[in-house]
């Protein structure tokens, strides 16, 4: 979940403002590390509905099936993103 979520900051804090290459770097991630992916997003955090564009604030989600357990996760966008976590 975290790899995935590290995937799409770091094409954001490589320029990308559009959501679709973001949500398929996120997406092939989770692909080789979970059984079932619910949803990927990237929503405005504010009105949580679909980011038509990536900026600062704008919030990655995922959830996704490992065996028996589903496991949600999020991360907020920032310009100076850091890739150690």
């Amino acid at each position: 979940m975290r790899e995935a979520l590290r995937a799409g900051a770091k094409r954001f804090a490589d320029g990308e403002t559009d959501p679709a290459p973001v949500l398929a770097a996120m997406r092939a991630v989770l692909e080789s590390g979970t059984d079932r992916i619910d949803y990927v997003a990237a929503v405005d955090p504010d009105t949580l509905r679909p980011a038509r564009r990536l900026g600062e604030g704008t919030v990655l989600l995922v959830a996704a099936h490992v065996g028996a357990a589903r496991l949600i996760d999020n991360r907020i966008l920032t310009a100076a993103a850091d890739f150690g976590d």
